[in-house]
C-alpha cells in the first residue's frame, strides 16, 4: 500500500481545517491575506514536492498539483460563501451564496474565465486577484507534469523493441 507524501498531508490537512474553521466558527471571513497566506504555502508546499521529485525520481507528482488545485479552489469557495458576491447584471449582492454559486465563481477565478455574471464584492477583489494569479502558477505546474508524462510514455513506446523477428 502506497502512503501519502507529507505535501499531500499538508494540502488535505490545509483543506480539511479549512472547511472545519468555518464549520466551527461560522461568522469567520478569511482575510485576503489569509487566503494569499494559505495559497502561498500550499504553492510553495507543491513546488518543493516537484523540485525533490524531479531530483529524486523521473516523475513529477500531478496528483499533488491536482489536489492542490481542488484545495486551493473549494477555499475560495467556502471564502466566497462567508463574504458574498455581487451579481453584475443588477448590481445585487448576494451576502450568503449557495455553495454551488461560490464553487462556480471560484473555478472561473481560478481558471481566470470570468464569464462576467458574479464579481467579488469590492472589499474583496483583492483575494480573487489572488485567485486568478495562482490560478496561472497551478494550471502552469499541471500542464508542464503533464507534458513530462506524456513525453516520457511517448519516449518510452518509441525505445521498446517490435514484436516480431528483424529482417
Amino acid at each position: 500500500m502506497k502512503t501519502l507524501s507529507p505535501t499531500s498531508w499538508l494540502n488535505a490537512a490545509l483543506a480539511v481545517a479549512a472547511s472545519l474553521l468555518l464549520v466551527v466558527f461560522p461568522d469567520y471571513a478569511p482575510t485576503p491575506g489569509h487566503l494569499f497566506g494559505i495559497q502561498l504555502l500550499l504553492f510553495l508546499a507543491l513546488l518543493g514536492a516537484c523540485l525533490k521529485s524531479v531530483k529524486n525520481s523521473p516523475a513529477i507528482p500531478p496528483a499533488l498539483i491536482v489536489l492542490s488545485v481542488l484545495a486551493a479552489i473549494l477555499l475560495h469557495a467556502l471564502h466566497y460563501m462567508k463574504v458574498g458576491l455581487q451579481v453584475t447584471r443588477t448590481g445585487e449582492v448576494v451576502t450568503s451564496p449557495p455553495f454551488g454559486e461560490a464553487l462556480y465563481f471560484s473555478v472561473m477565478t481560478f481558471a481566470t474565465l470570468g464569464y462576467g455574471d458574479l464579481a467579488p464584492r469590492e472589499e474583496h477583489r483583492l483575494a480573487a486577484a489572488f485567485q486568478a494569479l495562482f490560478g496561472y502558477l497551478f494550471l502552469g505546474l499541471l500542464a508542464a507534469a503533464l507534458a513530462v508524462i506524456i513525453i516520457r510514455a511517448a519516449s518510452a513506446t518509441a525505445r521498446t523493441p517490435a514484436d516480431g523477428p528483424d529482417e
